[in-house]
């Protein structure tokens, strides 16, 4: 009865303690353990990071260490994107999920629209007022993108004259020219698209392929790009050379510098 009691004793002074201090500190791994969904960087030291729960982070180190931003959201961010020297970013993601900050990530403004949609890229010419979304309806599952000369305010939607599932988009010169992957909605194929008209046509360059591409990097210019997918796929324009790994699935950001 004794140890009973001194058991309880200490059980209700452990408990008190914890709540006393009022807040729990995230221990491990640090900075946080939330998936992370997407990186850019802005020059060779300056990066972001999106990913679950709404999590945003900034390095200023090239990677050595990162500072957590509040997103104001909890949704789950797929797709992080700021235009040079500029300090203002887009990040999209479920739920209709897209914000934007005008003060290298600081504060952040919601500037949704839809909350049936769910996004996976978004992408932002160097003078921020141009921007492209890809994503997939909730409600019907079908693939679209969108495009925006206001800077987020408003957004139009594109033809692309194919039913498929857009994983990533980039406009890799910030001119008219740029490129989107993913898959075919209704088969396996995979699907590489390019504009030259700033999205009003596109050309499907993907014939023969198979399996789902995710993402899109371009390190220089339009002339030179990879991409990663599944089957454990790393493709190389313009000699669109095809690397067969063991079956991986490459659903993982890719960036080079």
């Amino acid at each position: 009865m004794k140890k009973k009691f001194y058991f309880a004793a200490m059980f209700l002074f452990c408990f008190t303690t914890v709540f006393s201090q009022g807040l729990w500190q995230w221990e491990n791994p640090l900075p946080q353990g939330n998936n992370l969904n997407s990186v850019t960087f802005i020059n060779s030291v300056t990066g972001y990071a999106a990913g679950d729960a709404g999590m945003l982070m900034k390095t200023t180190d090239a990677g050595e260490s990162w500072t957590i931003l509040k997103s104001g959201t909890y949704s789950r961010l797929s797709s992080v994107d700021f235009s040079e020297q500029t300090g203002i970013g887009f990040a999209v993601g479920y739920d209709g999920t897209i914000i934007k900050t005008t003060n290298d990530g600081l504060t952040w403004t919601d500037k949704s629209f839809n909350t049936n949609d769910v996004y996976f890229s978004v992408d932002f010419s160097a003078d921020a007022l141009t921007g492209f979304l890809t994503g997939v309806s909730s409600t019907d599952t079908l693939g679209f993108i969108y495009k925006t000369v206001n800077g987020g305010d408003s957004w139009l939607p594109l033809n692309t004259a194919i039913n498929g599932i857009f994983n990533d988009i980039e406009f890799p010169d910030n001119s008219g020219t740029g490129f989107i992957c993913g898959r075919v909605f209704s088969n396996d194929n995979a699907i590489i698209l390019k504009t030259t008209d700033s999205g009003l046509t596109w050309l499907n360059q993907s014939q023969g392929l198979t399996g789902t591409l995710y993402y899109l990097c371009f390190p220089q210019n339009s002339q030179t790009g990879y991409v990663t997918g599944y089957p454990g796929k790393i493709l190389k324009q313009p000699t669109v050379e095809i690397t067969d790994l063991t079956i991986v699935r490459l659903k993982c950001s890719i960036l080079f510098n």
